[in-house]
């Protein structure tokens, strides 16, 4: 099963894709994206849209979660 976790920060998000059980993930994929310099918020929602749409078409999910406090 492949799933995706999210973590957002002030100036962009971090995602894992992981493999696997949840006892014994494999790390598929991780990556920290920065919000383009001297965007807009309209254009970096825009920028965040596009970036989350081609990640999660990249891998077959079953499952996601976001990070929270």
């Amino acid at each position: 099963m492949i799933v995706i976790g999210f973590r957002s920060f002030p100036d962009g998000f971090a995602y894992v894709v992981l493999e696997g059980t949840q006892g014994a993930p494999t790390v598929v994929e991780k990556e920290r994206l920065v919000f383009p310099k001297n965007s807009n918020r309209c254009s970096a929602l825009s920028w965040l849209r596009k970036q989350l749409s081609e990640i999660m078409q990249s891998f077959e999910l079953k499952g996601a979660c976001i990070k929270t406090i």
